[in-house]
């Protein structure tokens, strides 16, 4: 039985190896992206997803690179850029991405709730109030959304803090209200 195990976990260690020869990304790799990007780290995320597309010269990237570059570039406003990645998933990939009813639908059913704390016409002002949300609320992810020529703050948090923050921000003078998702 001993034999059986630990041939089993030769062959799962194995495969994740397989899988980063073979030109996809590691589960450690996915991981530290994912995080970055629940994080609000989106400079992380392009800079080390970046480093990972060039590993890729004679194959092409994975989908789900392109995926997480994609939204991180999004958020740090370079929607030109997102477009362009998008375009790469669309053609190259076939990777058909949710409309934004799907994408609403989809952040509904899970925990994740986004509340807006304040919305500018400048990106520099958006910044400078996301980095005294940041200091008010440690710990948090404080995002900067581009949405309809203005410059949207939210924090992301789970639906049970959603009172805690709610309260905190209320506390401090300011007005906050939760949305549904960065689709808005």
């Amino acid at each position: 039985m001993r034999r059986w195990c630990f041939l089993l976990s030769l062959i799962i260690l194995g495969a994740s190896q397989l899988q980063l020869w073979a030109g996809g990304l590691t589960l450690a790799e996915e991981r530290e992206l994912s995080a970055l990007l629940l994080r609000g780290d989106y400079s992380g995320v392009v800079s080390k997803g970046e480093r990972l597309m060039a590993r890729y010269k004679e194959t092409p990237p994975p989908a789900r690179l392109y995926y997480l570059l994609m939204i991180a570039y999004a958020n740090l406003g370079q929607t030109m850029r997102a477009e362009d990645i998008k375009r790469i998933l669309d053609l190259e990939y076939r990777y058909r991405l949710p409309s934004s009813a799907g994408l609403r639908k989809a952040v509904e059913a899970s925990d994740v709730v986004l509340v807006q704390v304040g919305a500018f016409k400048s990106v520099r002002n958006a910044r400078r109030f996301r980095d005294k949300i940041r200091s008010l609320l440690p710990g948090y992810a404080v995002i900067v959304v581009p949405s309809g020529g203005l410059f949207k703050v939210r924090v992301k948090t789970s639906r049970s803090d959603l009172p805690r923050i709610l309260t905190r921000l209320k506390a401090s003078g300011l007005v906050a209200r939760p949305v549904v998702s960065g689709v808005k």
